[in-house]
Order: structure tokens, then C-alpha cells, then sequence
């Protein structure tokens, strides 16, 4: 399937095909969130869904906490990182035990705001969407934070769609009441919603209220804070994740964003910079590259490229051991310097 699109002064040309082959039989694929993904809808007569057995699993030790507030999205969430790190960090001080062990997922632009903020849990780890799903490496945490919403684009729908039940049309695409698909009024809205809730499911069975430990399908205490957009479109991805985790313990979350610029800034510069690192591709990384994401100072940039280049330090070794290096080109007042990463 190949299609072509205008929005607004943008052209895009997407092409999608099923990766599955038509003619493959008896393949099994273990999904905990089929009953969410509308994937196996689209597939219809060539998949066979089987129904979880009733009281399989209960999450009656699971407390869900939920808040309703609005840009969620990968956009503001990135753009207004520092800020909403430091609210969230206040937040999590008045409300979480120091004994916690606390995983925090969020979008990848701002995983270093999260990352650099000074915390005194048992264990603080950051991820991001996309980096989650299958993951057993969070598996004794009791606690988990979702810091924005994975929204994908109407491109991705529209894909999955024609991917597999063939091209549409022109109406099809700007008309939402011609997209109807058996009980989805708009099949395009119900993937994207689908596919939030999947990974938010996903993100919140990497702790450890994933496993059972008894013949109640019960599971060790658990805490979830969850922010979620107000209206209907929250409303059903709460509804979704409430499906599939029976008997949670549902409370609301007071908390909204309070998103006036501050001096109150926390960031721990060095651990910033490591996580920049880590999910940076290759290529040369200079001091105002730094500057536009996490506003460091030239003094602050100076006195830690003196850590860096001191290969006995802890930072240095962080620094190598995400692939990176620190390259200086001249001498003199004119050198230039930057951080290099080769894998």
C-alpha cells in the first residue's frame, strides 16, 4: 500500500504492508494486552483471540492513583521538561516513601530532566516509551510513574489500517463517519487509542504487580500514579487499563501543572548529560547543542568538562561507557571542543 497525504504545508508519501505473509498458518504470538489491540480486530477470521479465564489474575493489592490535566503530549511535555520534572519531584517527596523503588516512564526528549533530578528512593531508574515493552529489568520495583502520553500520528493509523485491510479512500481519509469499523465509529481514533492504552499497560506491568504469587492470581503491593488527559479520551484509557487490571484500587490524584518559569532549579548537569548520551545517535555534540536542552551555564559546562577529562572519575567512566568521547581540535583560546559519540 503506498499513499500520498498533504497537511498543511507538509507532503508526506507512506507506504505499509503486513510483515506477516498471507499464507502462514498456526503461529502463536503471546499477547497479555490482545483485548485492548485493535490489531487482531483488523485481522478478523485469520486470528484467534483467547479469552483470559475469568479471576486469573486480580490487582486488588495494586493502588492506581489518577490524575486528569492536560498537555500530555510528547511536544509540551519536552518543552516544558525542566519545569514539570521539578513539580513532579515535589510531588513524589510529599507522597512516596524514601523505601520506595520507583520506575518513571516518559518520552524520550525529556528522559534527562527525570534523570538529573536529586532523589533519595531506594531506587529511581528512567525510561522511556519505546524502550519498555517485554522488559523484566524493573520487575522488584513496587512503584511506577506514567509522565506523558505516547500519542501516535493519524499517519500511523491510516498504515496499520490499508496495511491490512488494503488501500482506502480520499473519503475515507477526511471523513471520520465513513470510518466506521464493525462497533468503532472512527477505526483511525480507535487505534490511536488502543495503542496508548497497550503501552501504557506495557509500561505499568514492568513492576512487579506483573508476576503472581498465589493461587488467587494475586500480586505483591503495588503503586501506579498515572497522568491522563481530561475528557473522553481519558476516560477511555482508563477504562481500557482498568479491564485489564481487575479489582485495582482506583483513587484520585490531585495534581495539575504549574507551569511558571522558577529558579528552582535541581538539575544534576553531570547525570543530564550522561542520559543526553545514552539516547543520542552518532556524531559531534558541542556546548550549545547542550545549552538549548538543559539551559547549562559556560561556567557549569567548563568545570565539567574538567570531570570528564579526568579518566579516574565516575562521570568520565559513565561518559566512555555510553560511547562517547571528549575531543578538543586546536590549542590556545581558539580551540574548539565537543563531545563525540562514534556508536
Amino acid at each position: 500500500m503506498e499513499l500520498f497525504q498533504q497537511e498543511r504545508e507538509i507532503q508526506h508519501f507512506n507506504t505499509a504492508s503486513l510483515i506477516i505473509p498471507d499464507g502462514i498458518e498456526g503461529a502463536v504470538v503471546m499477547d497479555a494486552t490482545a483485548k485492548q489491540n485493535l490489531l487482531w480486530d483488523l485481522l478478523s477470521d485469520k486470528s484467534v483471540r483467547i479469552r483470559t479465564p475469568k479471576g486469573a489474575r486480580s490487582y486488588s493489592n495494586v493502588d492506581l492513583y489518577v490524575s486528569r490535566t492536560t498537555q500530555l503530549g510528547k511536544q509540551s511535555m519536552n518543552l516544558k521538561g525542566q519545569s514539570r520534572s521539578i513539580q513532579l519531584f515535589k510531588e513524589f517527596k510529599r507522597r512516596i516513601s524514601t523505601d520506595s523503588q520507583l520506575l518513571l516512564v516518559c518520552h524520550k526528549d525529556s528522559e534527562h530532566w527525570y534523570a538529573s533530578q536529586e532523589n533519595d528512593f531506594r531506587n529511581f531508574e528512567v525510561t522511556h516509551w519505546g524502550a519498555i515493552d517485554g522488559k523484566n529489568d524493573w520487575q522488584d520495583f513496587d512503584t511506577v510513574v506514567i509522565a506523558g502520553i505516547p500519542y501516535r500520528d493519524r499517519v500511523w493509523a491510516n498504515n496499520t489500517f490499508m496495511a491490512i485491510r488494503g488501500l482506502q479512500s480520499n473519503e475515507w481519509l477526511q471523513n471520520s463517519a465513513k470510518r466506521a469499523f464493525g462497533t468503532i465509529e472512527d477505526i483511525q481514533r480507535g487505534l490511536q487509542l488502543s495503542q496508548i492504552t497497550v503501552s501504557i499497560l506495557q509500561a505499568i506491568n514492568r513492576i512487579r504487580c506483573r508476576r503472581v504469587i498465589d493461587e488467587n492470581g494475586n500480586c505483591k503491593s503495588s503503586k501506579v500514579y498515572l497522568l491522563i488527559p481530561h475528557g473522553e479520551e481519558g476516560e477511555e484509557i482508563l477504562d481500557g487499563i482498568c479491564t485489564e487490571m481487575p479489582l485495582v484500587r482506583l483513587h484520585e490524584w490531585e495534581f495539575t501543572w504549574n507551569d511558571i518559569v522558577t529558579n528552582d532549579n535541581r538539575t544534576n548537569f553531570k547525570e543530564a548529560i550522561i542520559r543526553l548520551m545514552e539516547n543520542a545517535n552518532s556524531g559531534k555534540y558541542t556546548f550549545s547543542w547542550f545549552q538549548e536542552r538543559i539551559f547549562i551555564s559556560r561556567r557549569q559546562w567548563s568545570r565539567i568538562m574538567r570531570d570528564i577529562r579526568d579518566e579516574h572519575s565516575l562521570f568520565a567512566k559513565k561518559i566512555m561507557d555510553a560511547g562517547v568521547s571528549y575531543v578538543t581540535n586546536g590549542k590556545g583560546r581558539g580551540a574548539k571542543s565537543y563531545l563525540e559519540k562514534l556508536m
